[in-house]
């Protein structure tokens, strides 16, 4: 109670940065996700020009999708649909060299371009590095038609086929880890933990095991390996 009466108090931006960072800790609670959900507050920010106010809107994205996958019985308010739609922002950003080599060895084993998407913008303020769908047997199915609903605005009017799987590859950067450890930093810990409670399986791609892998051979094998170990994962739950 404390902190919702300080909360209001502070500048509309520090307010999303504390609701922000307590999502991250997994510590926010439904009045506090009102208190920067509700339109008084994350109006200023939909029209965000500057760097900061862009930033402040992407963490509100967050908190967005924090609300609605990880607390189950929240009413509301939320942002709306419309503040879901990625900015050109969102994909405005430098290619890297594992983010190029992940592309391209995926590319080659699907074998087909409807077979995958990548840089996908989701409507939580995440960008996956690829998505697929596998049917049950491992195969890998076209992405058109069926439902997308982390799209913004979601697409597509068919259900998944039984026991279908949707993989969601997330690359991990140097700078993704906290010093010196295998750790994701927090903001990246958040966006695996929605990407997981979307309904993806995730398949990590760490840049200290893609490192050792020299030729283009061992990364097809790496990947189908991590898939197969996302689905085996699922399964055994």
């Amino acid at each position: 109670k404390k902190l919702d009466s300080e909360l209001t108090g502070l500048h509309p931006a520090l307010q999303v940065d504390v609701v922000w960072a307590l999502c991250v800790l997994r510590q926010a609670r439904e009045a506090e996700l009102r208190a920067v959900l509700r339109p008084e507050l994350h109006g200023q920010f939909l029209e965000a020009k500057s760097p900061k106010d862009q930033g402040t809107l992407r963490k509100l994205l967050h908190v967005n999708a924090s609300a609605q996958l990880e607390h189950p019985g929240y009413a509301g308010p939320c942002l709306p649909a419309a503040a879901l739609v990625p900015g050109l922002s969102a994909l405005d950003r430098k290619v890297t060299p594992l983010q190029k080599e992940l592309q391209d060895t995926l590319k080659g084993l699907l074998g087909s371009s409807d077979r995958g998407s990548f840089a996908v913008p989701t409507q939580y303020g995440w960008v996956l590095d690829a998505e697929v769908l596998l049917d049950p047997d491992g195969q890998f199915l076209p992405l058109r038609n069926f439902v997308a609903p982390h799209l913004a605005p979601p697409s597509g009017s068919q259900p998944l086929p039984p026991g279908a799987k949707r993989l969601a590859f997330l690359r991990w950067e140097f700078p993704s880890y906290s010093s010196r450890s295998r750790d994701l930093l927090g903001r990246f810990a958040l966006a695996r933990r929605h990407v997981q409670a979307a309904g993806f399986l995730v398949v990590d791609v760490p840049y200290y095991e893609w490192l050792d892998l020299k030729s283009e051979w061992q990364k097809g094998a790496y990947l189908k390996d991590k898939m197969r170990k996302a689905v085996a994962e699922e399964l055994a739950k």
